[in-house]
C-alpha cells in the first residue's frame, strides 16, 4: 500500500520535512517513490510547498496520507475538511463509536452494564508486572522483610 507521509531531512534541532509517496513497509526516512513537496516548520512564517497535481493523482490511485501529511494537505487547501475525515479512515473501518449520550440513555433505561476491571496504565511492562504479582501466593507476613537480610 502506498502512503503519503513526511520524511525528515533536517539536521539535529533543525527539522525539515519532505512530503513523499512511499511504500508503507519502507522506513520513515528510507526508500520512497516520489517527492511531492517540502515543509520547513522552523522558518517564520512556515514554508510549505506542495505539488498539488501529483498529490491529487496519488490520492486518486488510493494512496493513504498519514496524520501529519493529512494536516498539511488540509492546511495547504488541497483537501477540504470533509475529504480529510474520509481520507483518514482506512478502508473497511467501522463507523465511529457512538456518542457518550447513547451510553447515558442506556443507564437511564435501567440497563446494567458488566463491570470492567481497571486497566493498569504504563504500557506492557506494567501489565506484565501486575500479571506476575497476581501469581504470587500471598504477601509476606507483616514485620518480616520479603527477602532475607544479608550477613556481614
Amino acid at each position: 500500500m502506498v502512503k503519503i507521509r513526511l520524511r525528515r531531512v533536517g539536521a539535529r534541532n533543525n527539522p525539515k520535512y519532505r512530503l513523499v509517496a512511499a511504500d508503507s513497509r519502507a522506513p520513515r526516512d528510507g526508500r520512497f517513490i516520489e517527492t511531492l513537496g517540502h515543509y520547513d516548520p522552523i522558518q517564520n512564517p512556515e514554508v510549505l510547498k506542495l505539488d498539488q497535481d501529483r498529490i491529487l493523482e496519488w490520492l486518486k490511485k488510493g494512496a493513504q496520507p498519514s496524520d501529519g501529511a493529512l494536516r498539511l494537505l488540509y492546511k495547504a487547501g488541497i483537501l477540504r475538511k470533509a475529504e480529510a475525515g474520509k481520507q483518514a479512515r482506512p478502508k473497511g473501518a467501522s463507523a465511529p463509536a457512538p456518542a457518550p449520550a447513547a451510553a447515558d440513555s442506556a443507564k437511564a433505561a435501567g440497563e446494567k452494564r458488566p463491570s470492567v476491571p481497571p486497566v493498569p496504565t504504563g504500557g506492557k511492562k506494567a501489565a506484565v508486572a501486575v500479571a506476575a504479582g497476581a501469581e504470587k501466593k500471598g504477601k509476606p507476613p507483616e514485620g518480616k522483610p520479603s527477602t532475607p537480610a544479608r550477613k556481614p
